[in-house]
């Protein structure tokens, strides 16, 4: 009679991994974005803005300086539309050329993916903009959820994800999440989007791009290792597992 086979340490710790990253990546974030949701809803129908939300505008607003006002606008011109698309392609193609191929297709559905979501999130709630009036520069359009947030946020959580498992994942972390928080900042200060736009935004990219993660990397419970370099061609360093 054959002895069963021991259960694999490794399968194990991948499904505790990916179980981890369904609560805390998805689950966690989606009731916090559907409480924000029903709190901007609310408050929306009586012409208002939820009481924090406000205070956390007026306590930028106060601490305004010419210089952080520019700055301000800088930064938040480098996470626009104008930029942040080239950005993103120019960083597929480099993972193509790598031959991350599949890391190359996620970090493109990611940010697009978050835009689509994002304009019909705006089209359905039609929140108003914060008063133009306090406003460094006011932005036409409605605010709930912000944009550049929510591009941002996928962007910088899609950088995560892809080199997580390689020696670069400190940078990554720091490069991503660290652009997407001040990108979120910069909508605050400049009055043009309400500190909970910024928040569901957010929420919404991790929700999003955590689940394109899980479902790009289903079957290998990770990253495939880089494809074959064709003889001749400069070899890459694979993704660590």
């Amino acid at each position: 009679m054959s002895e069963p086979t021991p259960p694999n340490r490794t399968d194990s710790n991948a499904r505790g991994q990916r179980l981890a990253l369904v609560l805390l990546g998805i689950l966690a974030p989606l009731i916090l974005l559907v409480w924000l949701t029903l709190t901007v809803l609310s408050a929306t129908a009586h012409g208002q803005a939820p009481a924090w939300d406000q205070t956390i505008l007026d306590w930028y607003r106060q601490r305004r300086t010419p210089t952080l006002n520019s700055l301000a606008l800088n930064l938040s011109l480098l996470g626009n539309l104008a930029f942040l698309p080239l950005t993103t392609v120019l960083i597929m193609l480099a993972l193509w050329v790598r031959r991350w191929k599949m890391q190359a297709w996620f970090l493109g559905l990611s940010f697009s993916g978050s835009l689509a979501l994002n304009l019909a999130a705006k089209a359905i709630v039609q929140r108003p903009r914060p008063s133009p009036l306090q406003a460094v520069a006011p932005d036409p359009g409605f605010s709930f959820p912000s944009g550049h947030a929510m591009t941002n946020a996928a962007f910088g959580i899609a950088l995560v994800y892809i080199f997580w498992r390689t020696p670069y994942r400190w940078y990554a972390a720091l490069l991503g999440l660290g652009w997407a928080s001040v990108i979120g900042v910069c909508r605050n200060y400049l009055g043009v989007h309400f500190p909970s736009d910024v928040l569901a935004g957010q929420l919404s990219s991790l929700i999003w791009v955590t689940l394109l993660y899980l479902l790009f990397t289903r079957r290998s419970h990770g990253w495939p290792a880089a494809e074959p370099t064709p003889a001749g061609s400069p070899a890459t360093a694979p993704a660590e597992r």
